[in-house]
């Protein structure tokens, strides 16, 4: 499995940039991960909500990698979403 763990200015990519690497709307990736809805994947990708360990393997899988490189990156989201540096496209819903 490749592991896409960090971006050429050597930050850990947000939860949103995986994601959008791997191709995946918000939508797509909730209903393979399990969640009833995008809002689940939405506040995970702001760093606001953590997903149980099962979820979490889900997710990486979908977005091909590891479980301890989409924790360093829903890390990286919520502190950009915190400090306010969150990128255009990191917010943008992808449905």
């Amino acid at each position: 499995m490749r592991d896409n763990t960090s971006t050429d200015n050597e930050r850990p990519p947000t939860f949103a940039e995986l994601r959008i690497r791997a191709g995946l709307t918000l939508a797509r990736l909730a209903d393979y991960a399990g969640y009833a809805h995008s809002s689940a994947v939405h506040a995970i990708e702001r760093g606001t909500q953590h997903p149980q360990l099962t979820r979490a393997r889900l997710l990486a899988q979908a977005l091909g990698v590891s479980v301890e490189a989409l924790a360093a990156s829903i890390d990286e989201s919520r502190r950009q979403h915190e400090s306010g540096t969150v990128d255009a496209q990191d917010e943008s819903s992808g449905e």
